[in-house]
C-alpha cells in the first residue's frame, strides 16, 4: 500500500507542471508512471494472491487431514456399530431363547402343578369316599353292636329269668321252663345259634 502511495506521489509531482494544459482537455498519462503503477499493483496483487493461495492450500490440507481422520473415525464407528449390532442381535437371540426356556419351564411347572392338583383332588375324593365308607362301616358296626348288645341283654335277661325260675321251681325240668319263657321260632333259634 505504501508503494502505491509513493507512486501516486511521484505521479502528482510529474503532473503538477503540466497543469498548464487547456481547461477541459485531459492530459496524456505518463507512460512510465502508468507502467510503474501497473507493475506495483500487479506485484501486490500477485503477492496477495500467492499468500491467499498458500493460506487456502494450508486450509485445504488441514481440511483433507480432518476429512481423512473423520473418514477413519467413521470407518471405526461403522465397524463398532456392526460389532455392537451383532452383539445386540446375539443378546436378543439369547434373551429370546431364555424367555422361550422360561416359558417352557413355566408351562411344565403349570402342567405339573395341574397334575398334582388333579392328583390331590383325586386323593381328597378318595379320602372323602373312604371316610364316608368308614362312617358307614362304623354306623353298621355300631348298629350291629347295638343289635348284638340288645340280643345279649335280652338273652342275659332271659337267662336270669331262667335261673330265677330254676331256683324257684325245682320240680320242673329246665327245658320246659325255657320253652315257657322263650317261644321257639326261627328267629330265636337263629339268635340262640349265633
Amino acid at each position: 500500500m505504501q508503494t502505491i502511495q509513493k507512486h501516486l506521489g511521484t505521479l502528482r509531482a510529474e503532473l503538477a507542471p503540466a497543469a498548464a494544459v487547456e481547461p477541459g482537455s485531459v492530459p496524456p498519462a505518463p507512460v512510465d508512471a502508468v507502467q510503474q503503477i501497473w507493475a506495483a499493483a500487479f506485484n501486490i496483487a500477485q503477492s496477495t494472491t500467492l499468500h491467499r493461495i498458500d493460506m487456502l492450500v494450508g486450509l485445504r490440507d488441514a481440511a483433507l487431514a480432518v476429512v481423512q481422520t473423520q473418514s477413519q473415525d467413521l470407518t471405526a464407528f461403522a465397524a463398532n456399530i456392526d460389532f455392537l449390532t451383532d452383539e445386540l442381535s446375539k443378546a436378543d437371540s439369547a434373551q429370546l431363547a431364555h424367555l422361550v426356556e422360561i416359558e417352557k419351564s413355566r408351562e411344565l411347572e403349570q402342567k405339573n402343578a395341574n397334575a398334582a392338583l388333579e392328583q390331590l383332588e383325586a386323593l381328597q375324593k378318595e379320602h372323602d369316599q373312604l371316610k364316608h365308607q368308614a362312617q358307614l362301616d362304623e354306623r353298621d358296626r355300631l348298629t350291629e353292636r347295638l343289635s348284638q348288645q340288645s340280643t345279649i341283654d335280652r338273652l342275659v335277661n332271659q337267662l336270669s329269668e331262667v335261673k330265677s325260675l330254676l331256683h324257684t321251681r325245682n320240680a320242673q325240668t329246665p327245658i320246659n321252663v325255657i320253652k315257657q319263657i322263650l317261644p321257639l321260632n326261627a328267629d330265636s333259634t337263629v339268635n340262640l345259634a349265633q
